[in-house]
Order: structure tokens, then C-alpha cells, then sequence
């Protein structure tokens, strides 16, 4: 039965790193393994899901396939669709591709740049994902906040205040609806989507280990953890 859906958004070029590494960061192999196998190991793993979808740019179709092929075997059911001109578009041809296989039930949507999600975080969102339409884990903010506007330095209350992670859990028929009934462009992920939309929703505690590699410290920091 399709209860739980892994979609992971391998798509783009991570402009700020390409002329770093010089090819696409979710195929940066520091320790002979392309990046975005890390999480999507760790999600077959996690034995939470019965299917798989992988977002990949039209040029990267054939490439990921190559190295997911040892992956797509027995009942486990692991498919690859091609990702638009941004991650909303992206986002939208899964869950488009996911309706017409007839999907139901839980969809998590992971960017393939949290190099080190883990499966206790996976399954602390499962735990939780029935509650809610809409899941996401988050950090609480440790440090100080502020802001400058107009040359003035305004410190900001960091009580209730989150850092957003994925993976994100929708109810997959929610979220295909707040899609189709057509959606912010500049939304910078789904739960805000969600949460603009009026659906449930509900915060699970993050971890620091699952953040997103945009940077050359976040590269060292990776290359260091691996």
C-alpha cells in the first residue's frame, strides 16, 4: 500500500558552488558517492517508504538513473522526473507525476542538499505525520537576532522564532490542491505554502546535522562530517 511517498529535489545547478566544484554539488563525490545518495540511502533505509521519486534535471535523466539502478529492485518502487525552471515547478511535476501512479496518503519532500538526514528524524516525523496536513521540522534560534533597516540596527525577539528544515510531510491530496489552485512564486518552501493555504499544521524538532550545503563553509563542514 502507498502510504508514504520520498520525494527528493535533486534538481538545479547550486549557482554559488558550481565554479567551486565545477560540476552540479548533488554530484560532488568527496568520498566516491554523489551527495544526493546520502539521503536517499538513508530514506530506503528508514523502511518508512514504499516509494521514491527523484527530481533531476532533463540533462541528469539518464545520469541518475545509472546511479540509482542498483537501488530500484524488489517492492520498493523508485522513479525519476524531470524539474522545472525553479523549485516550485520542480515540486509541482512530482506531485503531478505522483497523481497520475494513482499515489494517496503521505508525501515528504527533501532537498537533495541536507546531505545528512537522518533516520530518527524521519521517523519522528512519521510519528507525527496523522495530526497534521503539513509537517516540518525546525531549529530553535540559539543566537541573537537583528536586522538593519534603513541604517538602524533593530534586535528582534528570538523566542518562538525557528530555522526550517526539510524533510517536509504533506498530505498528498492537500498539497496537490494548494498546487493546482495556483501557488506564490516566491514562496521559499512548501510549509509556507501550507500555511497560507489554512491546512493543519505542525513543527517537529530538527537537527543541526540536517542543514542545506549553499556554501564553501558548508562544503568544509561537510567534507569534515564525512
Amino acid at each position: 500500500m502507498d502510504t508514504r511517498c520520498f520525494v527528493l529535489l535533486l534538481s538545479g545547478e547550486g549557482a554559488r558552488l558550481l565554479p567551486y566544484l565545477k560540476e552540479k554539488k548533488q554530484f560532488y563525490a568527496p568520498k566516491g558517492k554523489p551527495l544526493f545518495l546520502y539521503p536517499l540511502e538513508t530514506a530506503i533505509s528508514s523502511g518508512l517508504f514504499s516509494s521514491f521519486v527523484l527530481v533531476v534535471d532533463k540533462e541528469d535523466k539518464e545520469k541518475v538513473a545509472g546511479m540509482v539502478s542498483s537501488l530500484n529492485q524488489g517492492s520498493k518502487k523508485l522513479s525519476i522526473v524531470c524539474g522545472g525552471r525553479d523549485r516550485n515547478e520542480s515540486v509541482s511535476n512530482s506531485l503531478k507525476a505522483l497523481k497520475e501512479q494513482g499515489f494517496f496518503g503521505k508525501v515528504y519532500l527533501h532537498d537533495a542538499d541536507r546531505v545528512f538526514l537522518s533516520v530518527p528524524l524521519l521517523q519522528r516525523l512519521a510519528d507525527k505525520e496523522n495530526a497534521y496536513d503539513a509537517l516540518t521540522p525546525v531549529l530553535p534560534l540559539s543566537d541573537s537576532l537583528l536586522k538593519e533597516e534603513e541604517g538602524k540596527i533593530l534586535y528582534q525577539e528570538r523566542k518562538n522564532r525557528y530555522l526550517v528544515e526539510t524533510p517536509q510531510v504533506f498530505t498528498f491530496g492537500k498539497i496537490l490542491a494548494v498546487y493546482e489552485s495556483g501557488y506564490d512564486s516566491a514562496d521559499t518552501d512548501d510549509f509556507q505554502k501550507a500555511v497560507r493555504a489554512g491546512l493543519s499544521s505542525g513543527l517537529v524538532e530538527g537537527e543541526s546535522l540536517d542543514f542545506k550545503l549553499t556554501s564553501r563553509e558548508d562544503l568544509s563542514l561537510l567534507e569534515k562530517l564525512l
